[in-house]
């Protein structure tokens, strides 16, 4: 049975992906060990307790005074603010490249990467079109992956799978209506629901997709991803 503390720690992980997470050891079977500490090493912790994973929770740092939580987010709430005040943990671009190609492979798909921007991309219900990949698209990743590093958040996010990648792409809120409520700091590695199946396209057949009413209509609804000109901003 998954219990809440599960849920915890895979949030958090999320937000931080290098926090550490330890629960407390304990010599006898019957002690309680019902205590998890999180923290980025060599740091201070903040430690939640509860005697069989289940929420409430009571959540104690150096910082303030413990509070309750009765939920698995006011839970993850807390510890997400106490570690975004400790340190800024999001990693390089080489580095944050790895973590998510790890995480990828945790979730049993392609750990190759195509980065990709909403231009990139044609939609077609639950299949993804993509032109070939290029230099210009790593570099205004990258670019995209700085700014949003310099905010102190910015996520790396699968939106298709091709069998042999996962196509990608960067994103952070530059603007005050793009900000995501309860996502103020952290860097954050995902996979859409449900990753739609993509092909990638040889360049003659892309370049006759880019004419189309089809992919127009892409361009003009496809929120969830930035554009080319977005990025290079």
């Amino acid at each position: 049975m998954k219990r809440d503390i599960d849920d915890i720690i895979e949030a958090v992980r999320k937000h931080f992906v290098n926090a550490e997470v330890h629960q407390l050891q304990v010599r006898h079977p019957g002690d309680d060990d019902g205590i998890w500490f999180f923290y980025f090493p060599g740091g201070d912790d903040i430690q939640i307790e509860s005697w069989n994973g289940m929420c409430p929770f009571l959540v104690e740092s150096n910082v303030g005074e413990a509070k309750h939580a009765r939920t698995v987010d006011e839970v993850v709430a807390l510890i997400c603010d106490y570690l975004s005040t400790v340190e800024n943990d999001i990693p390089e671009w080489s580095r944050a490249v790895q973590s998510f190609q790890e995480f990828l492979r945790s979730q049993d798909w392609p750990d190759a990467v195509q980065w990709v921007f909403r231009d990139d991309i044609l939609v077609r219900g639950t299949r993804v079109l993509a032109g070939p990949a290029s230099e210009e698209q790593v570099v205004l990743s990258k670019r995209v992956f700085e700014a949003g590093r310099a905010k102190g958040l910015v996520e790396l996010v699968g939106i298709a799978a091709s069998p042999g990648a996962v196509l990608a792409t960067v994103w952070y809120p530059k603007q005050e209506d793009e900000e995501v409520q309860g996502w103020s700091r952290g860097f954050k590695l995902s996979v859409r629901d449900r990753l739609p199946r993509a092909t990638i396209m040889p360049s003659i057949a892309w370049a006759l997709i880019r004419r189309t009413p089809s992919y127009r209509r892409c361009q003009r609804d496809a929120h969830f991803i930035g554009t080319r000109e977005w990025a290079a901003k």
